[in-house]
């Protein structure tokens, strides 16, 4: 599953991969748009942070989708994702990259976004008590400094 898809660079890579995958986005306009563009049905129109649902995954991708929620957000939407994933699977999120936790409003011709950057040090430290980093790069893309990081979900001891 990759959360907040929107510009689905990756779908011919991955569609190749599986038939068993799905792009959630918020917006219906932006999944009839990729419904039509790829001839598919694997886009679907969902609220991740308020949808129940009734099976597990291997693997979810936030491919810079979670730059868009705040920490609040994000702690819940990770604390879903641990609750989603198969023992053992895996967490896929990259994200802007800065010193620490800034928020950032950016403004163009079309809206009004605030950006939430983080130290790739600061992120895995969040979230060291649900996963365990198996993955992690830096990269520079558009000027931009970005960092990846796949989790592997922990087995909590209750």
């Amino acid at each position: 599953m990759e959360l907040w898809c929107f510009n689905w660079r990756e779908y011919s890579y991955i569609s190749e991969k599986t038939n068993n995958y799905f792009w959630i986005d918020i917006s219906k306009e932006a999944i009839e748009y990729a419904n039509n563009k790829y001839n598919s049905n694997c886009f679907i129109v969902w609220d991740f942070e308020n949808y129940i649902f009734d099976k597990s995954f291997d693997i979810v991708f936030a491919f810079a989708s979670l730059i868009h929620s705040d920490f609040e957000t994000t702690k819940n939407i990770f604390n879903k994702v641990y609750n989603l994933l198969n023992d053992w699977w895996i967490f896929y999120v990259s994200m802007k990259s800065n010193e620490k936790y800034t928020e950032v409003l950016k403004e163009d011709e079309f809206w009004k976004r605030i950006y939430y950057h983080y130290s790739m040090d600061e992120y895995i430290d969040f979230w060291k008590w649900l996963f365990d980093v198996v993955y992690k790069d830096e990269q520079i893309f558009n000027n931009q400094s970005w960092f990846t990081l796949a989790f592997k979900k922990r087995q909590l001891i209750n």
